[in-house]
Formats: structure tokens, C-alpha cells, sequence
């Protein structure tokens, strides 16, 4: 039986959709690459074309478990560097995450495809079970195709076999994580976990100190590159390699933090958690500045697409592990000062990371395959466009360990839950409720509502070949 949390590390409170879903090819079995929707990953080699033109440079750094704790996204906390990088690129302020977990999310952002389909629908690397349908549809063979040198540094969580993605120098990688490093639930120095990161993986200041001696390097002028960067940081434990707490730093506990707790955060007092959390987003915002640093001196800023980004949401109550907004809204920001990607715009764009892939095709003239399920959003990105509106009108999302998916327009959401014992129907009036606390599925006022909202989700789900989408009733 295949055990799926609803509150992850935060209380594996177990619910079970059981065998059903072995059958229906949703996950792989123990010891086996997952094959869902195999059949969606398109022929490997149909390609569609981009626009001819000079080829920059190209930066993807991601970090772990922060949403969008910084300065620049309103939250009172030091972040001077990403603030800076927002000051001189284009920040979103509406950009969605499709899953609440690691692997999906960054498998969206990295094929442009959504997890049913790439077939990363849950977490992938030691004692998980899910990989890539397909390795090629990751971005890094994309670039490799298209005639990058294609670098990697630091950590990633899209498959356990990193030697199968399109990487030419994977020299910058650190250990694979271990599966007992994410079911940490310690902050404290001198555990088995902390001892573990100290001896197998580096720093985000690290990572970037390698990626700041690449990029400084002549092989960085050699032809243009692609670089993907992960940092371990801002996932738990949070106190590890020179981390520590600012006993001077005032702790912001946000709104959402205090809303509602289950019952693993209520027994915790949350303080030392944030000021933990808050130690690891100025390691991140340290590694920063080393990258933007190194573009300036190498005199390479104007000829590289930089973008930093989150996978999901903080290890924060109603955040990670949920549907909820703070949960999937990440910090996405874009900085490319030779294609007009600067200035400190704000895009106030309803948009998704799956469509990153088919907006970088666009922006910088690549080929990429035809299957893509995101939308390119490079309308939203020239100069005085802030006022066009998205080509979204809504969002998807998705948790299969709690069998949860939803659906999110800009005025309200509807999350659609499968169990063992139940489905349920949850519905929010995000305008009048933006914390998501009071559901409207059974008003009758709100009818016309929830039944537009479940057609949304039910098409989505067909579309992706999602079985349980027969499920989803009115």
C-alpha cells in the first residue's frame, strides 16, 4: 500500500489511495522508475522553432522550501542581494508553483510540462520512487540540444540518477541527497542529520563561490552557457554549515503562520523555527550576491538570462504540504539587462512556473518540443505591459500524497481532495478570504461557483491523462 501525508514532515497524519493507484500507473511500485503517462511525453526530437537570434548566456538557480521569504516580496527580512536583483530585473508578484513539494514543482519548471505528464508526480532521489518519464524533456538536455555548454552546481531533486540529465560538467554537484535528510524534523547542531550536510554537501555560499569561479573562467566565454544552480538552503534543518541564528534579528511570523495549527505545530513553539528559517534565507541571499557579483566583474550581466526562483512554499504552518497559497505562490525574478529584462519592473501576471520553459524558447530563440504545456508569457514582459492582461485565467496544483488537487482563478479556489474514505470539495473566496479559512463549497450562494470551478479542474485533469479525474464529480 503506498502511504501518502497529509501533513508531510509536519505530522505524516496517513491516508491511503491505495493499490487503485499502483494500477492505475500513478506512482511506481518500491524499486521501480515511475511510468505514469508515459504515454504524454511526445516524441523525443519534435521540435518547434524559436526566433533567430544572438544566444545569452542562461541561469536558473532555485532554492528549497522559502516561497517568497524576502525583502523584496514585502517580508521584513534581510535580504539586501535578491532585492537588489529584483531593483535591476522584473519581479512577479502572482507566480504559482503546480505542486506544494519539491519534485513535481521543479520537474514543471524544467520541461514545461505539467507533473502527470513529465511523470514526476511525487518526490524523486534515494528511497523515493518517481523519476522523468523521460530524462530528455529536462531543460538541460534542451539547452544541450541547442548548442549550450550545459554546467550544473549544488543540489537538484528532479531524478536519483543526475548522470541521466543533458549535463556536459556535473564537476559542481554535490552528494545525492539522502531520503532521511528530507524527512528531517531537527534544527538542532550535533545531529545525525546536520553531521550528514556538513560532510556531504556545500553551502549555498559554497555553491555559489564554484559557480562565481566558472562564470569568472575563460570556458564561460568559450560559447554560451547554461547554468542550473540549486541550494540545499532554505529546506530543514536549517543550522548547518556556519548558519546561525541573528539574536538581533526581529522574527516575522506570518499571517498565515498564525491562522490555524494542526497538531504537530501546536506543540512547537514556532519562533526558534522562523529564526532558523531566517538564518538559512541569508545564506541564500549571501550565495546571491556572490553570482551577481561575478556577472558584474566578468562583464557578463548584460549577456546572461539570470532567474532565481523557489520550488514551493516554506516549511511553515498552511504553507508546504498544502494547496493553500502559501504553499504554492513563489518568488520567480528575471533579470536579462541585454534583452530588456530590467529596470526593477513588477509583473502583477497570474502565471504558473510550467510555463518558464516556453517563455525562455521565446525570449532567447530555441527550439523545443511541441508538447509543452505551459504558455509563453513574454507578452507580459515588454516595456509597458504591466497593464496587459495574463493568458492565464487560472492555475493548477496538485498533491498526490494527500490525493489533492486545485484550481485557482484570482478571485477563488477550489481544492478537490481523494481518499480511501471520502472526496471532498473545499472553496474559498479568496478576495473576501485570502487565508483560506472559510469554506463555501456546501452555500448555496456559492454554487454557480464550485460547479464552474470543478469543470476547470476536471478538464485540466483530462487533459493530463490524470485518472482521477473520473472521480471528480459535481
Amino acid at each position: 500500500m503506498l502511504e501518502y501525508w497529509n501533513a508531510g514532515e509536519a505530522g505524516h497524519r496517513g491516508t491511503s489511495l491505495g493499490e487503485w493507484l499502483w494500477c492505475s500507473g500513478m506512482l511506481a511500485k518500491p524499486g521501480t522508475v515511475a511510468r505514469a503517462w508515459a504515454s504524454g511525453s511526445g516524441a523525443p526530437g519534435c521540435w518547434k522553432s524559436g526566433n533567430a537570434m544572438k544566444k545569452p548566456n542562461v541561469i536558473v538557480i532555485t532554492t528549497h522550501d522559502t516561497g517568497c521569504h524576502f525583502g523584496c516580496y514585502g517580508v521584513p527580512v534581510q535580504t539586501p542581494a535578491v532585492d537588489r536583483l529584483a531593483d535591476d530585473g522584473v519581479r512577479f508578484s502572482n507566480m504559482f508553483a503546480t505542486c506544494c513539494i519539491c519534485s513535481p514543482s521543479r520537474g514543471s519548471l524544467l520541461t514545461g510540462r505539467y507533473p502527470q505528464s513529465n511523470g514526476l508526480v511525487g518526490l524523486a532521489g534515494a528511497n523515493w520512487n518517481c523519476e522523468l518519464n523521460d530524462s530528455r524533456q529536462h531543460l538541460s538536455h534542451i539547452m544541450r540540444d541547442n548548442g549550450y555548454h550545459t554546467v550544473f552546481f549544488g543540489h537538484q531533486h528532479e531524478t536519483a540518477l543526475l548522470e541521466t540529465l543533458g549535463f556536459n560538467d556535473l564537476s559542481g554537484s554535490h552528494g545525492r541527497m539522502r531520503s532521511e535528510v528530507y524527512r528531517a524534523k531537527t534544527c538542532e547542531r550535533g545531529s545525525p542529520l546536520v553531521d550528514d550536510l556538513e560532510t556531504d554537501t556545500l553551502t549555498a555560499p559554497d555553491t555559489a563561490s564554484a559557480a562565481a569561479a566558472f562564470i569568472e573562467s575563460d570556458e564561460a566565454r568559450e560559447k554560451p552557457f547554461f547554468m542550473q544552480m540549486g541550494f540545499f538552503e532554505t529546506h530543514t534543518p536549517y543550522l548547518w554549515g556556519g548558519c546561525e541564528i541573528d539574536p538581533e534579528e526581529e522574527l516575522y511570523l506570518p499571517e498565515y503562520t498564525q491562522a490555524s495549527l494542526d497538531d504537530h505545530w501546536r506543540e512547537h513553539d514556532l519562533r526558534p523555527h522562523v529564526a532558523g528559517l531566517q538564518a538559512s534565507v541569508r545564506m541564500v541571499d549571501t550565495a546571491i550576491e556572490k553570482i551577481l557579483d561575478a556577472l558584474e566583474s566578468s562583464g557578463l550581466k548584460d549577456d546572461t538570462l539570470l532567474l532565481f526562483t523557489v520550488d514551493h512554499g516554506p516549511e511553515l504552518p498552511r504553507a508546504k504540504w498544502t494547496l493553500h497559497d502559501a504553499g504554492l505562490r513563489i518568488a520567480f525574478i528575471l533579470r536579462w539587462p541585454g534583452g530588456g529584462l530590467d529596470r526593477g519592473r513588477v509583473c502583477d501576471g497570474f502565471l504558473s512556473n510550467v510555463d518558464f520553459v516556453p517563455t525562455l524558447a521565446e525570449l532567447i530563440g530555441i527550439e523545443v518540443p511541441e508538447n509543452l504545456e505551459g504558455t509563453s508569457f513574454t507578452h507580459l514582459l515588454e516595456g509597458g505591459s504591466e497593464s496587459k492582461p495574463s493568458h492565464r485565467e487560472e492555475i493548477f496544483g496538485m498533491f498526490l500524497y494527500s490525493g489533492e488537487y486545485c484550481v485557482r482563478t484570482r478571485t477563488h479556489k477550489l481544492i478537490a481532495q481523494f481518499t480511501d474514505d471520502e472526496d471532498t470539495i473545499r472553496l474559498f473566496d479568496l478576495e473576501a478570504d485570502p487565508l483560506e479559512l472559510n469554506d463555501l463549497a456546501e452555500d448555496p450562494a456559492h454554487a454557480d461557483t464550485r460547479a464552474q470551478l470543478i469543470v476547470r479542474l476536471r478538464n485540466w485533469l483530462s487533459e493530463v491523462d490524470d485518472p482521477l479525474n473520473i472521480r471528480l464529480r459535481d
